[in-house]
């Protein structure tokens, strides 16, 4: 246990939260275990890397040949697993509904006559669009066989004309895309979800564990005391205090770096050490953040759930999920005033898009920008972390 006299300074305000965070386990858990968690349950939910074996009613009321051949490629393919034992478009489109299968893939009993008379065969295909990931796999994987199949019957129709197979393909496909992807060619999802879910957790974490460590000087009425260690200096104060979670935060984010670049192979085109300094620019902007919502709330609980809710939006802010030139000029405007935006920019450019190393500055300038938001909550702050009116409140 140590004496409070050992507190004075920012030494010994470093002393004093190691200190609790030894005798703080919602802390700890906080700081260390689920972060963790985290890293363990996303890389396991993901280590598929892309999904595989959707479940898919197929109903083949034509049961010929060119029908079975149809089921047996779809069957082949990584992405579905076919499912057999609905015999009518109901049952299996109530399966759907229900969530039972991501698709059903109905061949009717004409197909192989209209296929032998050159007719449109007309397969039908539902999905649930609303499930997008699952949806589009199916509707991808289906549309790829079918196509496929389709080419094939053609090729081999124009061959039995006299075409040489040079000449049947050209009238098979006389266009063809030369379709080349640039970045993450094999649809990991890995890459693309789990890159940017674990950053954004983190920031979550940063937010409310910030809110927290320095709420609680006003929960607890330490308030004075805190000050009176410092020296009475605000700046002092906050530095002791900060220190050690960007320390254990700062080894978090490069636990999630390791395991992400060195052991699940994300690729890193670009400068590594400037996505490591952004991750540690990101940890202090958050904690900035967090100074300034303690100073103008004067309440730790609102505090905390103001950060929630701001950690949230920035996920959702980010263009992860959905690109930002798609939203509202508004909503564009706003998607600036998240640090984490700015993060997942620079880290895309750098490990994806292979950028120069000196393009991640502009990123980490304005994310430096948040670190510097306190400045204008310092006076504030003090005065409530000196005021006893302020003290108790959860």
């Amino acid at each position: 246990m140590l004496n409070k006299e050992q507190y004075q300074g920012i030494k010994g305000l470093i002393l004093r939260e190691w200190h609790e965070i030894l005798e703080n386990r919602t802390l700890r858990m906080c700081l260390v275990y689920f972060p963790l968690l985290a890293l363990i349950f996303f890389t396991w939910f993901f280590k598929a890397q892309q999904p595989e074996n959707l479940p898919v009613a197929i109903i083949d009321t034509d049961n010929s040949a060119t029908s079975s051949k149809l089921v047996n490629m779809l069957d082949a393919t990584s992405e579905l697993k076919l499912v057999r034992k609905y015999t009518d478009l109901k049952s299996a489109e109530s399966a759907l509904k229900q969530g039972i299968v991501y698709g059903v893939v109905a061949i009717p009993d004409d197909f192989e006559r209209s296929v032998m008379k050159s007719e449109q065969a007309d397969v039908v295909m539902l999905y649930n669009n609303e499930l997008l990931i699952p949806a589009g796999t199916v509707s991808k994987a289906v549309n790829k066989v079918t196509a496929t199949m389709g080419a094939g019957i053609n090729i081999k129709r124009n061959m039995m004309k006299g075409d040489s197979y040079d000449a049947a393909l050209k009238k098979a496909q006389p266009i063809i895309i030369d379709s080349q992807v640039m970045f993450n060619s094999t649809v990991n999802y890995l890459y693309f979800l789990v890159s940017g879910i674990l950053p954004a957790l983190l920031q979550i974490f940063v937010l409310m564990v910030g809110g927290f460590v320095i709420g609680r000087e006003l929960r607890n009425g330490t308030g004075k005391e805190w000050l009176t260690y410092a020296d009475n200096s605000i700046i002092k104060a906050i530095i002791g205090k900060m220190t050690p979670y960007v320390a254990i935060f700062t080894i978090v984010g490069f636990t999630y770096n390791s395991v992400l670049y060195d052991y699940l192979n994300v690729p890193m085109n670009g400068s590594r050490l400037i996505v490591e300094a952004g991750q540690i620019v990101m940890i202090l902007a958050y904690f900035g953040i967090s100074f300034t919502l303690v100073a103008w709330s004067r309440n730790m609980r609102f505090s905390i759930s103001i950060s929630a809710i701001f950690g949230a939006l920035a996920f959702s802010f980010s263009g992860l999920t959905f690109p930002v030139s798609g939203m509202p000029d508004i909503a564009q405007s706003l998607t600036h005033m998240f640090p984490f935006t700015h993060y997942l920019e620079l880290f895309l450019n750098q490990a994806f898009y292979g950028a120069p190393a000196i393009s991640g500055l502009a990123r980490l300038g304005i994310m430096c920008g948040f670190i510097i938001l306190p400045l204008v909550s310092i006076r504030r702050m003090k005065e409530v972390m000196s005021d006893s009116k302020f003290y108790g409140r959860l």
